[in-house]
């Protein structure tokens, strides 16, 4: 944990659904024995993240850490409970889960498997529940259709910069994830995004290692310590940190304590380019 804010290594890179992922061949992989011996407060998975069997073995270990997984309501609504225990194998992994996130997006249908299907695991399963969001219109469904909900993600970067506060004062435990936009600031690679995403994304990329580079910080140090201090100030519970290599997040981790100077912060007031590439779901290949 830095500053009271739990560090979650996300596994999404493990994925060729959606983002970045899709446009590289094979990403390195660290090995959660790895990840846990750095000092990381839990692993954020899901199956379509490839959960793998040794994997199963080594969280099985881990009871104390904040696990969590994901998953895709509406393709199990036609499943009873058992039977999505059974596919997610969740008899094994609610001895180390701390949670379980719906991966789908905010709809009436998704609301109402949320309340048919999530909420009774909460109490077979004796675990957290709730819901990855993308926009701020999700707060207000929430709300709207007063979903209970103990556990909340949400993006936090240059393109999207959604107020939880209502949610946290209700105890809601919010992780903010996609602190680098899967990663896609680091690649020098010559994706085949449409042209204006090239475009954005060629601009943000500048924009942000200039404001690093005044920092005297590199552009990966610069966005981890923006994320670390707007959860501390906003009450956020932890971050969701991705990296395919292990000396960089050891870097991140063990350089923390030099990355708070206050004057650092702006707040996140980046110029909005481009709301939907918040989502990379949405990116055009």
């Amino acid at each position: 944990m830095i500053s009271n804010t739990e560090i979650i290594f996300g596994l999404a890179n493990r994925t060729k659904i959606y983002g970045i992922a899709k446009k590289i061949a094979s990403p390195e992989k660290i090995s959660l024995d790895q990840i846990f011996e750095l000092g990381i407060d839990g692993i954020d998975g899901a199956e379509n993240y490839g959960w793998h069997q040794e994997d199963l073995k080594i969280l099985n270990r881990t009871s104390k850490k904040k696990n969590f997984t994901k998953i895709e309501l509406i393709e199990n609504e036609k499943l009873n409970q058992d039977e999505i225990i059974k596919k997610y194998s969740l008899d094994i992994k609610s001895n180390f889960l701390n949670g379980i996130f719906m991966h789908d997006r905010l709809s009436n249908k998704s609301i109402n498997l949320y309340k048919k299907i999530l909420l009774p695991l909460k109490v077979i399963l004796n675990i957290k529940v709730g819901i990855s969001i993308y926009t701020q219109e999700d707060i207000r469904k929430i709300e709207e259709n007063d979903l209970k909900i103990d556990i909340l993600q949400l993006p936090m970067n240059i393109n999207c910069n959604i107020d939880a506060s209502s949610l946290v004062k209700k105890g809601c435990s919010v992780y903010a994830r996609s602190i680098f936009l899967q990663g896609i600031f680091f690649s020098n690679l010559k994706l085949n995004f449409s042209n204006q995403v090239t475009k954005n994304l060629i601009y943000q990329k500048k924009y942000l290692n200039k404001l690093a580079k005044s920092n005297d910080m590199d552009l990966g140090q610069y966005l981890f310590s923006e994320s670390i201090y707007l959860c501390n100030k906003r009450n956020y519970k932890g971050v969701i940190l991705n990296t395919s290599n292990i000396n960089r997040l050891s870097k991140y981790l063990n350089n923390h304590k030099n990355l708070f100077p206050n004057e650092v912060h702006n707040d996140l007031t980046y110029p909005i380019i481009d709301e939907y590439l918040a989502d990379p779901r949405q990116w055009k290949m």
